[in-house]
């Protein structure tokens, strides 16, 4: 199974830095660019919120190959209480569907 690669947005930096929020993670396969999973909050995400795990429950979406070269986003049924759980919740997910890996 090829490997998921987690990575956070850049934080923000420039003059306008205060009005711009970051993602929560987002992976990709390794040795390509294309989505695989991404996770998604009501509150944007910042590292001490992350760490302690201060915010509402987190929501995993993947990205589930077309056909025709696209993919569309399916979010699973299960909520995770940490970002831990949430990247579980994704391999888990690939795992038990190789046949959506990239």
């Amino acid at each position: 199974m090829s490997k998921l690669v987690w990575r956070v947005d850049p934080k923000p930096t420039g003059p306008y830095r205060s009005f711009q929020h970051r993602n929560w993670p987002a992976a990709h396969w390794h040795g390509s660019e294309q989505p695989a999973a991404r996770i998604v909050c009501d509150v944007p995400y910042h590292p001490t919120i992350a760490r302690t795990g201060h915010h509402p429950e987190l929501r995993v979406r993947v990205a589930v190959p077309t056909g025709d070269g696209k993919w569309e986003w399916r979010q699973l049924l299960k909520r995770a209480k940490n970002l831990g759980e949430a990247k579980a919740f994704a391999a888990e997910y690939f795992i038990q569907h190789k046949d959506y890996i990239r």
